[in-house]
């Protein structure tokens, strides 16, 4: 598997990774929200469950990520 990633003069550049990867997060907890709603409409509820707290997980990913991102780490 081939990863892409962006560069900036030839150096990969880790604000742009982050933001790369906060919006696959979103997108994939979009995704889990709908499998779960589709599931939940053919009355499989503890699967659609699932995948509801599967979404709840990656948003709370991205959030991580994003506060990680925005704050300095020098303590």
């Amino acid at each position: 598997m081939t990863l892409r990633y962006e560069t900036k003069g030839g150096v990969v550049s880790e604000d742009d990774q982050i933001i790369i990867m906060i919006e696959k997060l979103r997108e994939a907890s979009e995704a889990a929200y709908q499998i779960g709603h589709i599931n939940n409409a053919h009355h499989q509820t503890i699967r659609g469950e699932g995948f509801k707290r599967m979404a709840q997980k990656l948003e709370e990913m991205a959030k991580i990520a994003l506060k990680f991102a925005t704050t300095s780490m020098v303590q």
